[in-house]
Order: structure tokens, then sequence, then C-alpha cells
């Protein structure tokens, strides 16, 4: 039966038998069969009903929102036949069902089927979103071409599934990844990888600085991985800056109070210059510097040669 609304809708669900619904009574579960229908986004419980089954709309109804209340999913009825008039009387009281391979009234799957193309729709490809770059920093360090669950991803990077998804479907079309469902789960992977794939999607990549804070050094700064020309310095024969330069995600940031200081008239404070990222530095640090690739996306078009060259030595000599 998924093969037909899969037809219908455009839609890639996957179907599985569901043994037992507890606390449903014995008249609503004999001679039935319970199946969950999903895919990434939605779901829904179908309940096969018995040809030998006396139902009429009233009751149906009142089963149907026993059932969704025990599910906490929408519930649709699988019939193997229906007439006219069965079909109008369900339509009429808005009982979702399919039927015959061919018939099928889901009004749930038809809103959320058109919230889900509607998104598709609005996927760009000019340039990555915080979340979608993320991602595929993860894919470049953690990955190597392995094929990764979406589920996975999200709790590495501590964010929904929902928001993978929507950052899988723009490295998709910015043709940077592949991805498919196998079994339940949905699976992302990339097709080249390491230094190359940077080369590939550096078009597409942002720079993560949200705004930048001259302050006073103090314990929370220092512990902030460096970026900037401190952390370019460590990955090339360039010299530091005189500040030391920290990275922070910008959602950490809200947490605390940075007072604000003119680095033109401080003569004896230490200061740090502190970046804000729209992304987590911290999840892709190593040896508390930030990742080459962001780095590279922090210091790129500063038009200054002596940077240039040593960010193409850090990409060259960084081993992938």
């Amino acid at each position: 039966m998924n093969n037909e609304i899969n037809k219908t809708f455009g839609t890639d669900f996957q179907i599985e038998h569901i043994e037992k619904i507890k606390g449903l009574p014995i008249y609503m579960t004999s001679g039935r069969l319970f199946y969950l229908v999903k895919d990434d986004t939605v779901s829904f419980i179908l309940v096969k009903v018995s040809d030998n089954e006396k139902y009429g709309v009233i009751a149906l109804n009142k089963q149907r929102k026993a059932i969704e209340e025990k599910c906490k999913l929408p519930v649709a009825f699988w019939f193997d036949n229906l007439s006219k008039y069965q079909r109008d009387s369900l339509i009429g009281h808005k009982i979702p069902f399919v039927a015959d391979g061919i018939q099928m009234y889901l009004p749930f799957l038809g809103v959320a089927i058109q919230n889900k193309f509607r998104n598709k729709s609005e996927v760009k490809a000019d340039k990555m979103m915080p979340i979608t770059q993320s991602l595929l920093l993860h894919l470049i360090y953690n990955c190597n071409g392995k094929r990764v669950m979406k589920k996975e991803a999200a709790e590495f990077l501590g964010v929904t599934k929902t928001s993978i998804t929507r950052a899988s479907a723009q490295l998709e079309k910015m043709g940077l990844i592949r991805q498919e469902m196998s079994g339940k789960e949905y699976y992302m992977w990339t097709e080249i990888f390491g230094y190359d794939l940077f080369i590939y999607a550096k078009d597409y990549l942002i720079n993560p600085v949200q705004t930048i804070i001259v302050t006073e050094s103090n314990e929370l700064v220092d512990s902030m991985p460096v970026t900037g020309e401190t952390a370019l310095a460590e990955y090339s024969m360039i010299n530091p800056s005189k500040i030391k330069n920290v990275a922070m995600d910008k959602s950490m940031a809200k947490n605390y109070v940075f007072e604000e200081r003119d680095e033109r008239w401080e003569v004896n404070t230490e200061l740090v210059r502190l970046e804000l990222w729209k992304y987590d530095p911290m999840l892709f640090a190593k040896e508390n510097k930030v990742d080459p690739i962001s780095l590279y996306m922090t210091l790129t078009g500063t038009e200054d040669e002596r940077l240039e060259e040593a960010l193409e030595e850090m990409m060259e000599a960084y081993k992938w």
C-alpha cells in the first residue's frame, strides 16, 4: 500500500508492521493489522480492517480518535473494498482511509506534503546556511565519505532532525552530497573527500563570524579556541597578531556580558579579540584552534598577500 501512497503523493514512505498497540480494547484490535507509515518528516498509523468486520462510520470515527489518543499520530483505515456510498460517508465524516489501491483520503498527509514541497522549492543554492556549513564540516572531518545517518549527524551537531533535513537538502542541491533512505533510516555521504571537497564547495562557503568584540582577557575567553592570525600562526609560518584572537558560538555568548574595549587606548590591559560565530567553533576545533576550513573563510578576501600565502600553505599542509 505504501507504493500506492508514494505514487500518488510523490513521497518516499516506508511501512512497518506494529505487533501490538497497548491500551486498546480487544474489539479494536481483533482481526485487524496495524502499520506505522513514515518518512523523515511525516508519520501516521494505518489500520487494516478485516473484510468480515461489521463497521459503521460513527463507530469508526470514535475508534480513530481513540487510536490517535494512544499513538499520538494521525490514523487512517485501510479497506480492501469500498462502495461509493461508504467512501462518501467516510469523507463526509472526515475519516482518513485508503482502499482498492487507488482510492485514498488522507487530508493530514495532503497538508504535510504541501508544506514539504513548499520547503523543497525554497531551497537556495547560492550560499550555505550556518547549519549547512556545520553539516558539511562534519562530513569532511569526521566521516570521510562514509555513509552517515541523519539522526547521528543531528546528535553530533546538537540540532533537530528537521534542521539536518534542510541542511542536507541544500547540500544535495549544491551537488556536494548524495542521500537515500535505507531500511528505516536516511543516510548521507560525499563522493569526494578532504581537500578536493573543500575546493568543490569553496564558492558556497560562508564566513562564520557574526561580529567581533575586543574585550579584556579572562578565564572564559582564554578557554575558547584561537582563531584569526593567532590560529594561522600555528598552522603556518606567519607571525601571530599582537592581540590574541578567539572564537565563541554566538548562542553561548548570550549568557555572558563582555565589556568592549578600544585597543587604541588600552596600554597595560591584556586584550582579546573575540569572534562570535554563527555555529559552534568547538565542534571542529583541535588542539585549541579552530578548524582550517572555517579559519580560511574568516580570513579570505582580506587582500593581504601575506595572509593569502599563509592560508594556502595551511590548506596544503593539513592532513585531510
